[in-house]
């Protein structure tokens, strides 16, 4: 089976106060996936419909970032979402102020419900401004 997850974001910070900025957003997504069938022992066959969901999530938290001169910060985030799950994430961000853009990397735990999945993962973006 194949699939795609295609979502867009977006969020509002507050001003800054002392480093920290908490923050509402909302993120929709769509994931889909193509079916598939497994053939085997009446054991270990199994079947995959199509589907594909999408789904509108709102988020709020708190963001703390720390400045070591005009081009290096770090920082680190907690949200939670409507959809139960929790977001811990840090990183560190390189910004050029005379082009408008920001480099960032970071690192972040998302737990989802009752039983915590732990999924860790990284991230590289590229913010541009116009």
């Amino acid at each position: 089976a194949s699939g795609t997850d295609v979502w867009a974001s977006t969020r509002v910070y507050s001003p800054d106060m002392d480093g920290f900025r908490p923050f509402i957003g909302g993120r929709i997504q769509n994931t889909s996936r193509s079916s598939a069938k497994d053939t085997g022992t009446s054991l270990t066959a199994v079947s995959y419909d199509k589907s594909s969901d999408t789904k509108t999530i709102g988020e709020g938290g708190v963001r703390y970032e720390y400045s070591f001169d005009s081009n290096f910060s770090t920082f680190a985030e907690g949200s939670v979402e409507t959809r139960s799950s929790n977001l811990l994430s840090a990183g560190v961000i390189y910004n050029d102020r005379e082009n408008g853009t920001s480099l960032g990397v970071r690192v972040m735990r998302q737990d989802t419900g009752n039983a915590p999945s732990g999924v860790i993962g990284g991230m590289v973006s590229l913010n541009v401004s116009f």
